[in-house]
């Protein structure tokens, strides 16, 4: 997401430069940070005049119950009144000194004013983006097989393994492509022994061409994580018209809230296989038609550079 909005950035004629520290002459009109910044790094760019941009990801936050998150609003809300020092060490006044607020998925943004209260008017919402490359790519015509595709990480977070099992169940066929933080990882070593080259396969870590190749061939995309941050894997089977099964999980339920097209399973749940074969029976790719709206990078960088010009204006 970064390189490319970097890139994207550029060729809008934006001067973009990585943050390095040891160079005294470096200079922004700027500072846009990924992921939560120190208190202390926004304050001191404050104070040199510089303007902040924040883009957050709450992806497992945000996948809370309401009960949780009113419980941890009540935490907050506690701490901060007789805690100033941890406050500041959790980051959590960040929210609310930043100059503007991004998150990918709206629903995101509403989980950021409720415990943090961000202020509204700092608050954007900017959705993932791909190239236009890929979107080309992935619009094009393709002979149909008999599977469903599941593209991320094989990680307990992503549920990679109870999805094989279920697949494995339903008689569903299931391609998975991705690869472990490590081989030796217990929990993958579960998930290649459910791998049968039949109802359960395993792509690995595929190249671009390939993995656009796998999509288009696909008659839907299943991917059933604990929480995720818009997700560019749901992205790509968005633009390649693919029906999706997504988890029945806040980030999936509430993200992608005008889209007909998608399915949603609890991957834990006794009824994961019936909700799998469901979804597979009816699935068809509509190649040439996007699942929900998909944007090129650059319209993302221009919905940046919007946002850098109205905190310099501000």
């Amino acid at each position: 997401m970064i390189e490319a909005l970097a890139k994207a950035l550029r060729e809008l004629n934006v001067n973009v430069v990585s943050d390095r520290w040891w160079e005294s002459q470096l200079r922004a009109d700027v500072i846009h940070y990924f992921g939560r910044p120190p208190a202390l790094n926004v304050r001191l760019a404050r104070e040199k005049g510089y303007k902040v941009v924040f883009t957050d990801i709450l992806d497992s936050t945000a996948s809370r119950s309401r009960m949780a998150l009113m419980a941890q609003r009540v935490l907050i809300t506690a701490l901060q009144k007789g805690f100033k020092g941890f406050v500041e060490r959790l980051g959590w006044d960040v929210y609310r000194m930043v100059d503007a607020y991004v998150t990918i998925v709206a629903h995101e943004g509403d989980v950021a004013r409720y415990l943090f209260n961000v202020p509204a008017a700092r608050c954007y919402v900017v959705p993932h983006g791909l190239t236009g490359d890929s979107l080309k790519a992935l619009a094009q015509e393709h002979r149909q097989d008999d599977y469903l595709f599941s593209l991320a990480t094989i990680h307990p977070r992503k549920n990679n393994l109870e999805l094989a099992r279920s697949a494995r169940k339903a008689g569903v066929p299931v391609v998975f492509a991705g690869k472990p933080y490590a081989k030796e990882d217990p929990y993958f070593d579960a998930f290649m022994k459910e791998v049968d080259g039949v109802i359960v396969r395993y792509a690995g870590f595929v190249t671009e061409e390939e993995k656009i190749k796998w999509m288009a061939g696909a008659r839907g995309f299943v991917l059933c994580s604990e929480y995720e941050s818009g997700c560019i894997a749901v992205y790509e089977a968005a633009a390649a018209g693919l029906p999706l099964l997504l988890s029945d999980k806040p980030w999936a339920r509430r993200s992608y809230p005008h889209c007909p097209r998608l399915n949603h399973a609890d991957v834990l749940r006794p009824d994961a296989p019936d909700r799998l074969r469901s979804f597979y029976e009816k699935s068809q790719r509509l190649p040439g038609t996007q699942t929900f709206p998909v944007s090129d990078w650059r319209d993302v960088g221009r919905e940046y550079l919007n946002i850098y010009q109205k905190v310099l204006l501000a």
